[in-house]
């Protein structure tokens, strides 16, 4: 151990005292002789010697944690590497899969820790993790005793070896446990299945369970009808994902997290199963970075794991997109969506490479959208399955081009590998009789009740009863489309009691005549009977 740099480690001895070493001292310099009793601010209360100053953050890791009697704080040789690249460690080789899901990672924060804010932030990001990775410094692990702590550590620094060598080869394969990480069906999250601090919040060290563990679903209900309805996860399967707008103040145009978290935390505890956030209806094109991160905070802090998550990255430029997909990652999101956002037109080795840049970016599921008429670029089934076979975290598809034969195509050429979700509004139920595992679209956010019945007629076969759902939706489906997401949902959301402001220019809001369209639509939902099974079949026989 004599070739790792001087560090640190502290024992916990009762509330607000803990043991530390001299300043100076290596780590396997300590001996009982040499340790030094201190108090929170690190005033020596036995021994002799000066602590490091560097260790007045490890206060605020014990006060926030009953659990840990160890803090052992190194900056080891290979940790320290990975520090200096901005990578977070990635658990994918069976010796080190002690710390799977267990690392947090710090990526911007002041860099030297020695004075009060340092230790909120660090302390606030470790969570309920056992060690966090410190960008540009190296790592700091806790433990329950001082060999737990050591072992770690020693552990870590194997594992970040083991990362360095095989970065040098090439692009590491994400592990895949054979367990969700972040189960979709089973009892409320509790603490340590939630992500941490709302200010930096920690960054999951392994590979997100594939899509068949990680779709974006919801089961859309009312608030006011939520806790009638008995139908659980397991018994819907994969629905339709929520897509929150972004409220703005009606008189500053500046961002309202307060209402966004409002609106999120309503469709989280309104059932849904998944949130999909900062795409179109969310106006991500037109928020600056500054805006975009505190949108993705919010929103991700609010849902607070209790429901998979989205969040769309798509920025003009690939170090943009990168940068996105990695805030998301560090602030908890399940998987990133990816639209090749483009002002000139790319080649195919210009796209692969985006793609492939913005996965490697982090461990998260890649769901590849395509949607030619925002992005101009039409990625055909060929295209989209060659890249999933590429990028082995790319496991979903968001088909967006119109074409009703792309989803079986898509999911015959990649052998059932990529899981097809329609953005297609007109094609809901051609999308899913083609094998399409669920529908993103923010209409349910206005009338969600019609929307699971849809679902329920899709995916029971019931041709005849879906068809007769649908043609009482068309309408509203078309004008939503017609007349742009932001400005209609936001209208919607208004004639529903929800505060949200005006879309961001250059948007306008939805026109007064308009206004008064959707008002008739909606009201004409909410009062006419939903048709049933057996209405619709009796409505089908021939006289």
């Amino acid at each position: 151990m004599r070739d790792w740099p001087a560090r640190s480690a502290h024992m916990a001895r009762g509330p607000a005292r803990t043991y530390t070493q001299c300043l100076g001292l290596g780590f396997d310099e300590i001996t009982e002789d040499n340790l030094l009793l201190v108090d929170e601010d690190l005033r020596v209360l036995e021994g002799e010697g000066m602590p490091s100053p560097a260790n007045r953050f490890h206060s605020w890791i014990y006060r926030a944690r009953a659990d840990v009697n160890c803090v052992v704080h190194t900056h080891a040789l290979h940790t320290a590497a990975l520090a200096m690249l901005e990578v977070p460690l990635v658990v994918s080789q069976m010796d080190t899969t002690p710390l799977y899901d267990d690392v947090a990672f710090l990526e911007d924060w002041p860099g030297v820790p020695v004075g009060n804010e340092e230790g909120e932030i660090i302390s606030a990001a470790l969570g309920d993790k056992r060690v966090i990775f410190l960008a540009h410094h190296g790592q700091l692990v806790t433990g329950a005793t001082v060999e737990e702590g050591c072992n770690l550590a020693l552990l870590i620094e194997r594992a970040a070896r083991l990362q360095l060598l095989a970065m040098a080869a090439r692009t590491i394969k994400p592990f895949r446990p054979s367990w969700p990480a972040r189960p979709t069906t089973g009892p409320p999250p509790t603490a340590a299945t939630r992500r941490t601090s709302p200010t930096t919040r920690a960054r999951p060290s392994a590979a997100t369970p594939t899509a068949s563990r990680a779709r974006c679903t919801s089961d859309s209900r009312d608030t006011d009808s939520a806790a009638s309805d008995e139908t659980t996860t397991a018994d819907r399967g994969d629905l339709l994902p929520r897509h929150p707008v972004t409220p703005f103040s009606p008189e500053t145009g500046a961002l309202d997290l307060p209402a966004l978290r409002r609106l999120t935390d309503d469709l989280v505890t309104a059932g849904s199963h998944g949130i999909a956030l900062l795409g179109s209806t969310g106006e991500s094109a037109y928020l600056s970075e500054t805006e975009w991160d505190a949108v993705c905070e919010t929103t991700l802090d609010a849902v607070a794991g209790r429901v998979p998550t989205m969040v769309g990255v798509a920025h003009y430029s690939t170090e943009g997109t990168v940068r996105r997909a990695r805030v998301a990652a560090r602030h908890g999101a399940t998987a990133i969506m990816v639209l090749p956002q483009v002002y000139c037109k790319l080649t195919d080795a210009e796209l692969a490479r985006h793609f492939a840049a913005v996965a490697d970016a982090s461990d998260l599921p890649v769901m590849l959208y395509n949607n030619p008429g925002t992005s101009g670029v039409d990625l055909p089934p060929e295209t989209v399955v060659t890249l999933a076979r590429r990028i082995s975290n790319l496991t979903m598809v968001k088909e967006s081009s119109g074409g009703a034969t792309r989803f079986r195509a898509i999911h015959e050429l990649s052998d059932g590998a990529l899981s097809v979700y329609n953005g297609s509004n007109p094609l809901a139920l051609e999308a899913f009789h083609a094998g399409a595992v669920g529908w993103c679209t923010a209409a349910p956010c206005l009338t969600a009740r019609w929307w699971l019945e849809l679902y329920a007629a899709a995916t029971a076969g019931d041709q005849v009863w879906a068809d007769a759902v649908l043609a009482e939706l068309l309408p509203l489906l078309r004008f939503i489309v017609g007349y742009g997401l932001p400005r209609a949902i936001k209208a919607g959301l208004e004639i529903r009691g929800r505060a949200v402001g005006r879309p961001r220019p250059p948007l306008l809001p939805l026109p007064g005549a308009q206004v008064a369209e959707l008002r008739r639509m909606l009201e004409r939902l909410d009062t006419h009977p939903i048709p049933d099974q057996a209405a619709s079949r009796a409505a089908g026989q021939p006289a």
